[in-house]
This record gives structure tokens, C-alpha cells and sequence, in this order.
């Protein structure tokens, strides 16, 4: 039994064990909440096609370029998830978690070798869960939740590392030398930047008076390492360059730098321009709070090594923000505020505290107690606020990944769907085909495995219960006429789920269609249940079911529900209108009959010489709007939207027909064809969405 007395002595460890456990904890249960067995984005070249690579018998993927890393550890960690776990990618995210957990224990070790007294203090304790629950931060959640991102962690990992027993090396066996040389060297299979690594730690030995020899060995291995690492190295297209930069761009590299380092702090306080802000003066902060205790080291009788061998951390992590905003700044401010990037800059702060931890000891007095209390409560608010959001999916993203999945499964040339995962479809599925063949990936798992076989076959519904639900909307697909887009919502009341997987049942009962839940829908989850949050769902019909009363058949847990498919009233195709000079069978700017608040014009402010661009977007995705013309059946114009999709609609003779306007990104031609329209119509566009990313632009062909 505990002792009361025993609670209250350690209760300031307690409560900061608590926190750290709390703050730990929401971060794992964000990488549950926030997984998708989906490839996605530099997966599919970077682990699936690499692993075929491998088994094909080219061993010079291992060391590769990917853009300007050779990432070899992070393609051992790929190789292991398909060798013994089928790529499924959930030992990736397991990785991430683990790597953070390192870093976690290497910053403890940093403590202990800081601190004087044999056992450990309530203070180094209290640190300790400190720096713990702030490098299991939300704000990098990028590189918890995406199996590719193993090597942000390693990055700095193994330099840490290096630099520790780097610093332990000088009252301890040649083996940690010895340790922190293969650490040094391991440091460059990483990524880029892990070739600063032994250079950073032979100019540590060399403050350190380490022996000649030892130095020596430094200097050979960092020649060594950077003589591999750029032989045969081929600069990225498209990125900037560190001397371009410096000279055309000076003010913005720096700013870019300070978002760089302090980019955790962006996310702390709440993005947005607050965020912008803290971020360039908590990395400010960094710099001239690392360059003191620098100088103080410096002029120091008696110098730290681990002091030392954390300072040369910080200076490896503004190393990596000069080169990165070098290669990024062309990219804009804000992109140095990208997830991934938090990463770097919550290890180099806690670099930072472990370092002056020492120093803050020595302050005594209510005083500073009372400032370091409060600073201490300030920083936990805001980490807790920011580590909430890890319990929320607040976006449609995983759908859309599910979706995508769903997509290559059933080989449809979903360009749209598909380009959320990759931006080229076509890449995708053969890829997808290989790794089905082999058993690899979630496509050879259930719910994606086998799916395409069962189009057109017979399926028997064996259940009665009723679902709850709709059919919003439908889309055409861009050049594939056998397959239409459909959106909605399910929900088995009597059981108070929503089904994992629907297949649509046509009136000659055969499978017609496929769709995929996980869609947020917090207008349903309001009226129906709570549990219904997630119950839209988005997926794919057979075109020959339009016009038709079909049935979805909801499955885990099993329900059905009637469903009558709309008309679909136009077909889509690809096409830039800056690439053509056929124009006919546009619709002419002069028909419009009534134009309410189509004023603006698209996102991107398109021009074009002789077609006239009108558009919602005045001020703000806000804007909202409505505009009539005549037009023929077999008419087409060009359409353009935002990213968000629903509340765009074509309104046929004044409601006789109302069908949703497709989302699309780029400018699509739409072509007003199918045979259920008149000969001559008023054709309304509607755009009544407010949301991020709702706003729709036509163009039509001058006078």
C-alpha cells in the first residue's frame, strides 16, 4: 500500500508522470484514429515499388537517391514491413513510435550525465517527463501517422546519439568512441542532412581535446562518408539553391529559417497569424539562447561535454534549416511550417532545455520559482490543446485514401480519387496488380481484395434490417463513361453502426457498385446519432444503373436500404482551355440571362484570351452565387471548382432537374449530353457552399 506521505513528497513527479502519460497516450491513440493501410504519396515509389525492386534482384535501390536522400535505414524498416509483415504498414507506424521514444531516453541519458548527484533528482525526473511528453507532440503528426516518414526520426536520432556517447567517450571505454563513430556513420543513411554529423562531432572532439587520433578518424570518416554520400549525386530539379537564395532572397531565407526552427510553436498557438509569429520568435529564441550558452561553455574553466555535445546538436538542426529553406524558400514562408518539419524543431528545443537545465537549477527563490511555475503551466496548456486535436478527425482525408484504395481495387481510372494518393493513376494500379499477385499490401486483404471480381455477379441479400441513409449525389468519372462517382450516407440504427462496406444491388440483383464509409458527416450525426459521425460514404456504380432504383447492402454490420440513382446529365473530360482553339458547341458569354454573385473568378485568377471566366471566388471561399443562361442539349463549358464538393449544383428549367456539380480542381470541359435533357433549357449554376474550399468558375467563349 502507498503511504500518503510518499504521495505528497513525489507529488510534483507524479503530476508531471500524469501529464506526460496523458499527452503520450492521446499521441498513440492518434496514430490508431488517424491510420490508413493505404499507400500514400511516396509509398508507392519508395516501398512498394522499391521492395519489387529488391526481389527483382537490383540491389542499387538500397542506396538510391530519393529526391536528395539515400534514406538506406528507412528502406531497411520498408523491406522488413513487406519481408514479414506484408506491407500492411502498421509496423512502419509502430516504428515512428518507437524511434520518438528513443529520442525520449537519449534526452534522459543527456539528463543524467548533466546532473552531479549519483541519483536521480525530483528535478531531472520532472524534466525528463517534460522533454517525453514534448517530443510525442501532435504537431508532428505527419511523421507519426505516415509509414514513409521513418527517417525524420532517424535524422536526428542517431546524430543525438552520436553526439552523446561522442561526449561519454572521454571518461568512458574506447567502445563508445567507437559507438558514437558507427552512429556518425549511420547518420548519413538517413537523410541528407546526416552527413553534417561526423563533421559537427569532429569539431566537438576538437573542443573536447579529444586525442589526435581520435580526431583523425573523424576527419578520415567525415571524408569518407561525404566523398559516397555525393558520388554520383544528382541534384533535384525544381528545388532552389543555398547561394541563389542568399543572393536574390536574403530577407525571406532568414524568415523562413526562424519558421523552420520554431515551427513547433506555429501549431501551439493555433497556426494563423499568433502562430506565424511565436514560431519566428521562439526561433529566435533558440538561436540566442543556444549562442549563449555557447559563449558560456566557451569561456567555461571547466567545460560539459554533454553541454557541449547538445549545443553542437542544435547548431546540426540550424544546419538542416539552412539547408532546407535554401532548397524551399522558392515554395513560399508557410511551407516551412509543414508537419514533417516539427520534428527537427521539438527535438532541438528540448536540446535546449536539457542543455540549460543545469543553469536553472542554480535559480533560486520564490521568485523564480514562481516564473518558472508559471512558464511551466503556460507551456502544459498549450501542449494539451494541441495534442486534443489528435483525438479528432476533423477532415475527410482517410475517406479519401479509402476511397482512392477503393478506386485501384476496382480499376477504375479515377484521376481525380486516385490523385490524393498518387498522380499517376495509371502507375498506381499496375504496381497494385503486382502487389496483389504477391499477397502484399492491404489490396490483397479484406475489404479490397477480390472486389472487381464481383461486378456483374449475382448477390443474394439474406438480411431484412433497414438502414438509414441517402444517396446525395453522383459525379461523372473524367474519360471513364462505365462508371459514375456516388456520395451519401448509412447507417444501421438497430445496431447503432455505420457498415464498413456497401455494394450496390441493381434490380436484376447483381452487384453494380462498390462504396467505402468514413466519410464525416456531422449534419447526420446531429439529427440521427452521435455514432453516425462518420457514416458518409463515397464509392462507385455502374453507369447503367442511372435512372434506376437500386439497393445498398451494408455489410459489418448487414443492413439494406432502396436507393434511386439521379440522371446523370453530363459527361467530363481533362482539358486546359489555354491548350485548344476548338470552341465549338460552347455555350457564349452573351446567353447569360442573370448573373448573382458569379463576379469573381476561380482561385488562381485564370485568364484566357478568348474565353471569359466567371467565377464565386470575390473575396473568399465565403462567396456565394448563382447564374442563368441558355443553353442546348450537347452544349459544353468549361467548369472549375475548390477542392470541396456538395453544395455546387445545375438547376434544369428552374428545379424540373437538380444534380450536383463534379468537384474538380483543374479545368474540366462538361459536356451537356445525355438524352433526358430538352432540346432548350435554362441551365442555373448554383454555388451555395461558405466552406473552405467550396467556390466554382466557368468559362465561356466571348463575343
Amino acid at each position: 500500500m502507498i503511504r500518503p506521505e510518499l504521495l505528497l513528497r513525489y507529488k510534483w513527479v507524479i503530476a508531471w508522470a500524469a501529464f506526460s502519460l496523458l499527452i503520450t497516450g492521446m499521441a498513440i491513440v492518434g496514430g490508431f484514429r488517424h491510420f490508413s493501410a493505404v499507400p500514400n504519396w511516396d509509398m508507392w515509389g519508395g516501398t512498394v515499388q522499391f521492395y519489387f525492386n529488391v526481389m527483382d534482384g537490383d540491389s542499387s535501390v538500397w542506396w538510391a537517391q530519393h529526391n536528395e536522400h539515400r534514406p538506406v535505414l528507412a528502406r531497411l524498416l520498408f523491406w522488413i514491413d513487406f519481408y514479414f509483415f506484408d506491407g500492411l504498414g502498421i509496423f512502419l507506424i509502430v516504428a515512428n513510435y518507437l524511434l520518438a521514444a528513443l529520442a525520449a531516453l537519449v534526452f534522459w541519458l543527456f539528463l543524467r550525465d548533466l546532473q552531479q548527484e549519483q541519483a536521480a533528482t525530483e528535478r531531472e525526473i520532472a524534466t525528463g517527463l517534460l522533454i517525453t511528453a514534448w517530443l510525442f507532440l501532435w504537431c508532428q503528426s505527419e511523421n507519426f501517422t505516415w509509414g514513409f516518414q521513418s527517417q525524420f526520426f532517424m535524422a536526428q536520432l542517431l546524430p543525438l546519439a552520436a553526439l552523446l556517447w561522442l561526449a561519454r567517450s572521454i571518461d568512458k571505454t574506447p567502445l563508445s568512441f567507437a559507438l558514437a563513430c558507427l552512429l556518425g556513420v549511420l547518420s548519413a543513411g538517413a537523410m541528407a542532412n546526416g552527413v553534417l554529423a561526423l563533421p559537427l562531432m569532429l569539431c566537438c572532439a576538437l573542443l573536447l581535446r579529444q586525442s589526435a587520433q581520435r580526431c583523425a578518424i573523424l576527419l578520415g570518416l567525415s571524408a569518407l562518408v561525404l566523398g559516397a554520400y555525393f558520388y554520383d549525386y544528382h541534384a533535384q530539379e525544381g528545388h532552389g539553391h543555398l547561394s541563389v537564395a542568399l543572393q536574390e532572397m536574403p530577407a525571406d531565407l532568414w524568415t523562413y529559417i526562424l519558421r523552420y526552427l520554431g515551427s513547433c510553436f506555429y501549431y501551439l498557438y493555433e497556426q494563423g497569424n499568433d502562430g506565424k509569429l511565436a514560431a519566428e520568435r521562439s526561433g529566435l529564441f533558440l538561436i540566442i539562447g543556444s549562442v549563449l550558452l555557447g559563449l558560456y561553455q566557451l569561456f567555461s574553466q571547466k567545460k560539459s561535454p554533454a553541454m557541449l555535445a547538445l549545443l553542437f546538436f542544435i547548431l546540426y538542426i540550424g544546419g538542416t534549416a539552412v539547408g532546407t529553406a535554401g532548397g524551399r524558400v522558392i515554395f513560399g514562408l508557410d511551407q516551412a511550417f509543414s508537419s514533417r518539419y516539427t520534428t527537427p524543431s521539438l527535438m532541438a528545443f528540448a536540446a535546449l532545455l536539457v542543455a540549460a537545465d543545469p543553469l536553472l537549477c542554480r535559480l533560486k527563490g520564490k521568485v523564480w520559482t514562481a516564473i518558472l511555475l508559471l512558464l511551466s503551466i503556460t507551456l502544459c496548456t498549450h501542449m494539451f490543446k494541441l495534442q486534443v486535436s489528435a483525438l479528432e478527425v476533423v477532415d475527410d482525408q482517410l475517406a479519401k485514401r479509402d476511397m482512392a484504395g477503393l478506386a485501384i481495387a476496382l480499376h477504375i481510372q479515377d484521376s481525380v480519387m486516385i490523385g490524393n494518393i498518387y498522380p499517376d493513376s495509371a502507375y498506381v494500379q499496375d504496381l497494385v496488380k503486382k502487389a496483389v499477385a504477391g499477397r502484399y499490401t492491404i489490396f490483397a486483404r479484406t475489404p479490397y481484395l477480390d472486389l472487381v471480381d464481383q461486378f456483374d455477379k449475382p448477390w443474394t441479400i439474406q438480411n431484412g434490417i433497414k438502414c438509414m441513409g441517402a444517396l446525395d449525389r453522383i459525379e461523372a468519372i473524367d474519360g471513364d463513361t462505365n462508371h459514375i462517382r456516388v456520395f451519401g450516407w448509412l447507417f444501421n440504427e438497430e445496431q447503432d453502426r455505420t457498415p464498413r462496406l456497401i455494394r450496390f444491388i441493381d434490380p436484376s440483383g447483381k452487384v453494380a457498385g462498390f462504396a467505402r464509409t468514413g466519410i464525416p458527416r456531422p449534419d447526420v450525426a446531429k439529427v440521427i446519432d452521435r455514432r453516425a459521425s462518420y457514416s458518409g460514404f463515397g464509392g462507385y456504380l455502374r453507369t447503367r444503373v442511372a435512372d434506376t432504383e437500386i439497393i445498398a447492402v451494408g455489410d459489418q454490420p448487414d443492413c439494406q436500404l432502396p436507393l434511386k440513382v439521379p440522371t446523370q446529365l453530363y459527361h467530363v473530360s481533362s482539358q486546359d482551355p489555354a491548350s485548344t482553339s476548338d470552341y465549338s458547341g460552347m455555350i457564349l458569354a452573351g446567353t447569360i440571362m442573370e448573373n448573382s454573385g458569379w463576379t469573381g473568378s476561380d482561385y488562381y485568377h485564370s485568364t484566357f484570351e478568348k474565353l471569359q471566366v466567371l467565377g464565386t471566388f470575390i473575396q473568399s471561399d465565403v462567396d456565394k452565387g448563382s447564374l442563368s443562361l441558355r443553353a442546348h442539349r450537347g452544349d459544353r463549358f468549361y467548369y472549375r471548382s475548390g477542392p470541396t464538393g456538395g453544395h455546387q449544383l445545375m438547376d434544369i428549367n428552374a428545379g424540373k432537374i437538380i444534380t450536383p456539380l463534379p468537384v474538380s480542381t483543374s479545368w474540366t470541359l462538361i459536356e451537356l449530353s445525355d438524352q433526358h435533357l430538352p432540346d432548350e433549357f435554362i441551365l442555373k449554376l448554383i454555388d451555395d457552399g461558405s466552406a473552405l474550399g467550396e467556390w466554382s468558375a466557368i468559362a465561356l467563349v466571348k463575343e
